[in-house]
């Protein structure tokens, strides 16, 4: 296995800015660490009960990597509990959904257009 990422909470200080996901009602914080026309990378800190609801990407492909703690998800009707340091890929317009599930846990979130 290629080792492409290795995190290391020490890069944050000072530097990511976190702001609330839906005003704080998720659970979930977030920071945009890279954006461009066709590319976004996010970290998203999930609060011991946070949840990002179902939903899509048309026309685009979600990269998501466990930094921190463990993510259970549900893609395209499928329930998987995600551990540190595992990676899922997200097909396009596949439905899906992230929930903590009681722990808190930080996610590497990119999301890109397959086109």
């Amino acid at each position: 296995m290629i080792e492409l990422f290795r995190y290391d909470p020490e890069m944050e200080q000072g530097s990511v800015v976190y702001e609330p996901v839906s005003d704080g009602q998720l659970g979930i914080d977030q920071a945009i660490i890279f954006r461009s026309e066709r590319v976004t990378v996010k970290m998203l800190r999930f609060s011991g009960d946070g949840h990002y609801p179902m939903h899509r990407h048309v026309g685009k492909r979600e990269v998501i990597t466990v930094l921190e703690g463990s993510i259970y998800a549900v893609i395209d009707g499928e329930g998987k509990l995600l551990r540190e340091g595992e990676t899922e890929v997200v097909e396009e317009n596949t439905r899906h959904m992230l929930s903590s599930k009681g722990g808190a846990a930080k996610v590497l979130l990119t999301i890109s257009e397959t086109r």
